[in-house]
């Protein structure tokens, strides 16, 4: 198994952000896999269907915000480290061990 390979969900109305961030992600040396997806029905579908590595959400989505999103995870998962962006604002929490 390659140890740069890198699954992604990215949570993002905009289709050029995940070229952007692929871009970055190769830069970085990474091998990503990017499934990007803008419906929260398809979040829900996505958490349980198979494990991420790395979710990346836009906080702003049309019919529902990052934080649906991380209610989402929460159920069923534990979160350790949570970073929520809007635009150039980034925000990171890491939950208490």
């Amino acid at each position: 198994m390659d140890e740069n390979r890198l699954k992604v969900l990215f949570v993002e109305d905009n289709a050029d952000h995940a070229i952007i961030v692929m871009h970055e992600l190769k830069k970085g040396g990474y091998d990503p896999d990017l499934k990007r997806i803008d419906k929260l029905e398809d979040v829900k579908k996505a958490f349980d269907q198979e494990p991420w590595d790395v979710i990346l959400c836009d906080y702003g989505l049309p019919g529902f915000t990052g934080i649906d999103v991380i209610d989402e995870y929460n159920k069923r998962h534990s979160i350790s480290l949570l970073s929520l962006f809007q635009g150039r604002s980034v925000k990171i929490l890491q939950s208490p061990s």
